[in-house]
């Protein structure tokens, strides 16, 4: 008998089905219709929030349990068949019914954590539910006209099944905060654990770097822990920085920013004054420490810092930055996204951070920041604070106008040395110091024009950095 033929001979068993048992077919195809998308649904969106379980809400917990006890009784009340593929959603049913009653018992009891297990669970339960799909959507009660429809059904639920499948087996990862990971150097203060190295004598002068952004991390600026042989050089984080842990966007201030350097100083200083160095946003929170506690600082160093003001320099810099940009080519974004739904999350910012810190990484090596031929080597940022970056400078950004903190103000009250480095290649360079940022600084600034070099002169350019460092705090000794 041929293919053709058998054909013809099931439609005619499918057309001579006794009434009941063609009721309860199509019954059970109502049912495939709403159980096989959800389930399909489910399974892929469980996959890709799989982190929202670390944190168990009893109360939240034990109301979905009561909802899929109700769901899964729905089920079973009307449909409680053991023949054929309908199996399935019988077993769907129980499945909730026994579920539910789970969640309902033990509200408190921990969720499925990020396994292999939970994982092969998820794509089973798109898997079950695609089969249903298909069952319900793939062919109508009639046999005419469906062959359009079944094909592009089908091609789509493909897609979906590879996609399902890639998230069950590509799993990338950030590097983990110091909330996480307490492997990690760190240090509490204030009741918040900054990622933080400490290098150098116990006794030494505190000297703190303060590294650039907002949202990036101290370990470009690792060139400086040379400067360990005479002083105690303290790296650390910002706060929803690089490894420190995230925090609600409320403390994401420049106002927190520099009460966190300040509990910083008073921690480490031990009563005596210190010593520090900013990078680009961090000379500029340096600036503003200045401002706010000139007595307790000997000596700074200060590279290319901005917006230290509201008005010209803020207008100028954006410009420049919008013009450079800075922050990657639109491709780059774009084939960059494609990683977004294969990072694993923890503390909820991962996705958007992976995808952040690539891109911090690919800005044009040499102008407008850097000489011709220099950039910064792959790899330079272990992870960028996302949050951090689009809560305190994305909006000045997107309106210069919105800046209404001077960092500059009260910086005439601190009489200790200050060093301005200026990179020549730079757009944030000895002009721009020269015209925005000298007017505003104390008078005992002294400028020193980087030769050859850009923006990231401490990282590209560490031997002439670290002596000029040097020879500056030792002829500007209190």
């Amino acid at each position: 008998m041929n293919i053709h033929l058998l054909k013809i001979k099931a439609q005619r068993e499918e057309v001579f089905k006794p009434p009941e048992e063609q009721k309860a077919q199509a019954q059970s195809k109502r049912l495939a219709a709403l159980v096989g998308p959800t389930a399909a649904a489910l399974g892929l969106t469980e996959t890709l929030n799989l982190h929202i379980w670390a944190t168990n809400l009893p109360q939240v917990t034990y109301l979905n349990g009561t909802l899929l006890f109700i769901a899964g009784l729905s089920i079973i009340r009307i449909h409680n068949c053991w023949k054929g593929w309908p199996i399935v959603i019988t077993l769907a049913g129980w499945i909730l019914v026994f579920g539910g009653l789970y969640r309902m018992i033990a509200p408190e009891a921990k969720q499925a954590g990020e396994s292999a297990a939970t994982y092969a669970l998820f794509t089973v339960l798109f898997l079950g539910g695609t089969f249903l799909t298909v069952k319900a959507y793939g062919k109508k009660l009639r046999g005419d006209g469906t062959t359009k429809t079944r094909v592009g059904l089908l091609s789509l639920l493909l897609v979906l099944a590879c996609f399902q499948l890639a998230l069950a087996t590509i799993h990338l990862h950030v590097p983990r905060t110091t909330q996480f990971d307490r492997s990690l150097p760190s240090s509490v203060i204030n009741g918040y654990r900054y990622h933080m190295e400490v290098f150098g004598p116990a006794n030494a002068t505190p000297l703190i770097v303060v590294h650039g952004g907002p949202g990036l991390d101290y370990e470009y600026l690792k060139p400086l822990k040379e400067l360990a042989n005479d002083y105690r050089v303290i790296f650390y984080d910002q706060r929803g920085s690089g490894l420190s842990p995230r925090v609600d966007e409320s403390s994401l201030t420049i106002e927190q920013n520099l009460d966190d350097l300040h509990s910083i100083v008073q921690h480490f200083s031990g009563g005596k004054k210190v010593k520090l160095i900013g990078h680009s946003w961090g000379a500029t929170l340096v600036v503003g420490y200045l401002s706010k506690h000139p007595e307790v600082v000997s000596q700074a160093v200060i590279v290319e810092p901005f917006i230290l003001y509201p008005g010209a320099p803020v207008k100028e810099w954006v410009q420049n930055f919008k013009r450079a940009g800075n922050i990657g080519s639109t491709w780059n974004i774009l084939s960059t996204l494609i990683y977004y739904p294969f990072v694993t999350k923890e503390d909820g910012q991962e996705r958007y951070e992976y995808i952040g810190t690539k891109i911090a990484g690919k800005t044009k090596p040499g102008p407008p920041y850097n000489c011709v031929g220099q950039d910064l080597p792959p790899n330079t940022f272990k992870r960028m604070g996302y949050a951090a970056y689009n809560t305190i400078l994305k909006p000045i950004i997107d309106d210069p106008n919105s800046l209404k903190y001077d960092f500059t103000a009260g910086s005439a009250a601190y009489k200790g040395g200050l060093l301005l480095m200026s990179g020549e290649c730079s757009i944030l360079g000895p002009s721009y110091q020269e015209k925005y940022a000298i007017p505003k600084l104390p008078p005992q600034t002294v400028l020193v024009k980087a030769v050859n070099m850009g923006h990231h002169m401490i990282t590209l350019n560490p031997a002439w950095s670290l002596q000029t460092i040097r020879e500056f705090f030792y002829t500007a000794r209190d």
